[in-house]
Formats: C-alpha cells, structure tokens, sequence
C-alpha cells in the first residue's frame, strides 16, 4: 500500500449486518469499495478517516495503539 493508502478491516460485528462479515476489507486514501457499503459503518469511521489516512497514530487519537484502529 502507498504511504497515505488506509486499510479497512472488519474484525468484529455487534448485532445483525446485512452488508458486511468478519473478515472483508477496503482500502485506499479515497474510499473507493466494490461492494455495499454500510452507512453505518461510514458514520464510525468519519472522524477518523482523514487523520488515519494522512498516518496520525491511532493512539494519538485514542483509538488503538502505534498501528492499529480498533473502531
């Protein structure tokens, strides 16, 4: 991936989600996906997207440590 690519992983899903499973993922600095979109998920990745993708460490926005986001 390109230094300002973000990486999209589910790793956990809270009640019922028609759109997405453990395990799918999108990428890239311009969030471009190939399938259903959940604006759900949108929602909860908003305020962050801009700040991951231009590398702030998710710790600084206490949401993860050095690397990784867990949102």
């Amino acid at each position: 991936m390109a230094s300002q690519d973000l990486e999209v992983r589910v790793v956990e899903v809270k009640g019922r989600c028609p759109v997405y499973r453990i395990g799918d993922r999108f990428h890239g600095y311009k969030l471009q996906v190939e399938r259903l979109l959940c604006l759900h998920a949108l929602t909860v990745l908003m305020p962050y997207y801009v700040a991951l993708s231009r590398e702030t460490p998710p710790r600084e926005l206490g949401v993860g440590n050095e690397k990784t986001s867990y949102l």
